[in-house]
């Protein structure tokens, strides 16, 4: 979560107070996530990226069948309509990225052989 808070920041931060600008700041990207020495934070954000991905995959049908109730009919149809492309898009990812994911995982030391066992 720490890396994607730090992407998020520096994709939209106050460049300069006195002028209300705001933009990209590479320089603090570049510390939090743009160097080898924070190399196991983007790590940890493609398997964060991939996990999601993966849970999506796999309750994609069921999330198609629901019904939104927002109180409000236009905003539930359109709730369903964005739902149903979320998983639609989810679903064009092939597996092999969850599988490739998972082994790198599983070869560092934070990952049991329960995790990967059980996770897939």
């Amino acid at each position: 979560m720490h890396s994607s808070i730090s992407a998020h920041i520096a994709a939209d931060y106050l460049l300069n107070a006195s002028t209300g600008a705001w933009g990209r700041n590479l320089a603090l990207f570049e510390q939090r996530l743009g160097n080898p020495d924070v190399r196991e934070r983007v790590e940890n954000l493609y398997f964060t990226y991939l996990f999601t991905l993966r849970a999506l995959q796999k309750a994609g049908p069921l999330l198609d069948q629901l019904e939104y109730d927002t109180g409000l009919p236009a905003e539930d149809q359109r709730t369903k309509e964005l739902v149903h492309q979320l998983v639609r898009v989810c679903s064009l990812a092939p597996s092999i990225l969850w599988r490739i994911a998972r082994a790198i995982r599983c070869d560092s030391a934070s990952c049991g052989v329960s995790y990967c066992a059980t996770s897939c």
